[in-house]
């Protein structure tokens, strides 16, 4: 009888470390069943993201990143979003830090509703890659060991004083630049078009 109760409580043990793997297995690898909804997304740099690394939206989880490639020298990533999420053909997929230890996320704007829907296995056009940090301090890094540590310190003073008061002013136009500068990203072509119209109407 003690016999068939630990074969009993064995099998049991078996058992329950095989559903506890296999959901840890489904867990982690973000496994999905049912319908998917698939997007690409192409980046200028893919630094800090990772494979199955969360697709949010206003701070929720909404997906995440199924497979990462290189294409023509920039970062093509194929995102997996839950089938209720609706994207419109002028979404907008970000890189974003989740934390100090340098891990990224993708965070996803859907876009108007003036604009159609973004149909399923299609790429979302308007993207942004952050500024990579370290890539700035090293070119950055030649200029500052030349200056003088008086010169730096009356420049900061000075732009401080010119700056005092108008906060507000300067976040405009930062939001503004940023604006501008996604627009032209976006009719690269148009403008490289216009621009050989004008040499050759030049010429």
């Amino acid at each position: 009888m003690v016999k068939h109760w630990k074969e009993l409580a064995l099998g049991g043990f078996i058992l329950t470390a095989g559903a506890l793997l296999a959901y840890m297995s489904l867990t982690l690898g973000r496994f999905q069943f049912g319908e998917t909804v698939k997007f690409t997304a192409v980046f200028n740099s893919a630094v800090g993201v990772v494979k199955d690394a969360p697709v949010m939206m206003a701070g929720i989880e909404i997906g995440h990143v199924e497979s990462m490639e290189v294409r023509q020298g920039r970062a093509l990533m194929h995102l997996v979003v839950n089938p209720e999420i609706k994207l419109h053909s002028d979404a907008r997929a970000e890189i974003r830090s989740k934390s100090l230890l340098g891990e990224k996320y993708i965070a996803i704007d859907a876009g108007s509703e003036q604009a159609g829907l973004l149909p399923n296995g299609e790429q979302i056009k308007d993207t942004m890659t952050p500024v990579d940090l370290d890539e700035v301090l090293n070119h950055l890094a030649p200029v500052l060991t030349k200056l003088d540590p008086e010169d730096l310190n009356t420049l900061l003073h000075t732009f401080a004083l010119a700056v005092k008061g108008k906060e507000k002013d300067m976040g405009d136009l930062i939001k503004g630049t940023a604006s501008l500068m996604r627009t032209v990203a976006g009719n690269e072509e148009e403008i490289a078009r216009i621009v050989k119209n004008l040499d050759g109407a030049a010429g």
